[in-house]
């Protein structure tokens, strides 16, 4: 027998300790087995198996010929949309992703971002499309695109509805940096650039902006609350403590260009979004 150190195969034996009853048969896609009772835990299935690639992921490699590999490439396409673990679309790695040198969480992990799994799932169903030769791996690849679509289907509305958030972001950093504009146009009567202040600096402006990132880190999103927009709120702080429009020039000139920086990149998650949700139908 094959042992692994993975989640699936340590609750297998946790559960053992505890004098639990543990059958294989109850889930077929937990493990995969061979003659001669060669068996292994699979950890996550992916495209690639579905052509019979991937017999190394379960220390079978060493076995020669097509049967082992079309019995690996169909229990693979029975068992890649499956919502568990092991299931492509449900394993850890799908919603979670290593944060980056330059990311605050680094060198921990985060949530991915609705575009990156999008991009995740556009592979896969460009994968689970392409023709084969062989019958056997066609045919499990339509069955695996099949079961694939159901998944992606159900996160249709969470596509949706994210895109809409961003959307809504971008809408409300507009006026926010429309507002930080006229403060910092010196052409205009100061009047006019004091009404704008007042404008960034009220709640009524701000709220929307932390509501919609209190709904994005509700939704799973990492569109959370942006540097710029701390820098704002110690602006409006000094600004209601006295401080003349003057004085806060330089710092308003760097937190414009920080709004500007954060707009781009929450209109690019928006258009990502929709874009890599049209390629992936486009596949159907």
């Amino acid at each position: 027998m094959v042992h692994y150190k993975t989640p699936l195969l340590l609750t297998t034996l946790a559960a053992l300790a505890l004098g639990t009853k543990v059958s294989y048969a109850d889930d077929r896609c937990l493990t995969f087995f061979w003659t001669g009772s060669r068996r292994a835990v699979v950890d996550r299935y992916k495209p690639s198996y579905v052509i019979g690639e991937g017999l190394e992921d379960v220390a079978m490699a060493d076995i020669p010929g097509t049967r082992i590999r079309y019995q690996w490439s169909t229990q693979a396409a029975t068992c890649i949309g499956a919502a568990s673990s092991y299931g492509y679309f449900y394993h850890p790695s799908f919603q979670q992703t290593a944060c980056s040198a330059t990311e605050s969480c680094f060198p921990g992990t985060r949530p991915r971002r609705m575009s990156e799994r999008l991009a995740d799932v556009l592979g896969v169903v460009q994968q689970l499309s392409q023709a084969n030769p062989d019958a056997t791996y066609q045919a499990n690849l339509r069955s695996a695109k099949t079961s694939s679509f159901l998944v992606i289907d159900a996160m249709a509305n969470a596509a949706t509805t994210t895109q809409t958030t961003y959307d809504q972001l971008v809408h409300n950093y507009d006026s926010m940096i429309g507002d930080v504009e006229a403060v910092l146009a010196v052409q205009l009567p100061l009047p006019l650039r004091t009404a704008a202040f007042d404008e960034v600096c009220a709640t009524s402006a701000s709220k929307p902006l932390k509501d919609l990132y209190d709904q994005c880190f509700d939704e799973g999103e990492r569109c959370e609350l942006a540097l710029d927009l701390f820098d704002t709120i110690n602006d409006c702080t000094d600004y209601k403590n006295g401080a003349a429009i003057a004085d806060l020039i330089t710092r308003l000139g760097t937190t414009h260009a920080g709004l500007v920086a954060k707009r781009g990149v929450l209109a690019s998650e928006r258009d990502a979004i929709q874009t890599l949700w049209a390629a992936i139908q486009g596949y159907r």
